[in-house]
């Protein structure tokens, strides 16, 4: 494939992409799916609702319905070892804060921090309103400012989840998710792994997009 376009037209992912979550849900009568078991998927794997496209939920829903795999030691082994087998030059730490081209009497790309390089494409994936990198000799492309939302990861040890936080339901779930109407300050917490330092109890993994330090004590 020369592009993600080029990938995307083989089984008609384009079609996915295209359309949004709502849409699929309204046409084939899946409000009540998508209420209590679709958006919550949705809202723990990309902090969204189901207004998200139908190929990026689908891969949500795969997520907690199939076996998911990961490589040992983490998944950026993933992209160390097609780095590898590319045989590319990988440079890494290193800060950007320009991109040139045809400084060199060539039509190429080059950035001062990599001296002697020359680049065909240049591809900035990271958002490009916070990169803080300038460019010579050529406009990029439009950058349109986008809404961006903190994510808070919070990891508590604790014996489990207090009923008191949960109507009263005894004992609470490992994992509890919400829906789009809630009114928790977080999204989500499940159980992560047994604690090795405290045996009983176990490490909770929370998503928020709120700083929920002060609501731990009632929580748990």
């Amino acid at each position: 494939f020369g592009s993600i376009d080029d990938y995307l037209t083989f089984g008609t992912l384009s079609s996915l992409t295209s359309t949004s979550t709502n849409a699929f849900v309204s046409k084939w009568g899946l409000e009540k799916f998508a209420f209590s078991s679709w958006t919550p998927a949705t809202r723990v794997i990309y902090n969204q609702d189901l207004q998200i496209n139908l190929f990026s939920s689908i891969v949500s829903l795969m997520a907690a319905a199939e076996t998911s795999y990961s490589f040992a030691g983490g998944n950026d082994k993933m992209v160390e070892l097609l780095a590898n087998k590319s045989q590319a030059s990988v440079y890494l730490g290193r800060r950007i804060s320009l991109v040139q081209r045809g400084s060199s009497g060539n039509n190429l790309f080059s950035v001062p921090e990599l001296p002697g390089q020359y680049f065909n494409n240049v591809v900035l994936a990271s958002p490009a309103e916070f990169a803080n990198v300038s460019f010579f000799g050529f406009t990029p492309a439009k950058i349109v400012p986008r809404s961006y939302r903190h994510w808070y990861v919070t990891l508590v040890e604790a014996a489990g989840l207090n009923p008191a936080a949960f109507g009263g339901v005894s004992p609470v779930p490992d994992t509890v998710f919400t829906t789009a109407n809630t009114t928790t300050s977080w999204t989500m917490f499940s159980v992560l792994a047994l604690s090795k330092a405290t045996p009983g109890r176990k490490i909770y993994k929370g998503f928020s997009n709120v700083d929920v330090t002060n609501d731990i004590s009632s929580l748990f």
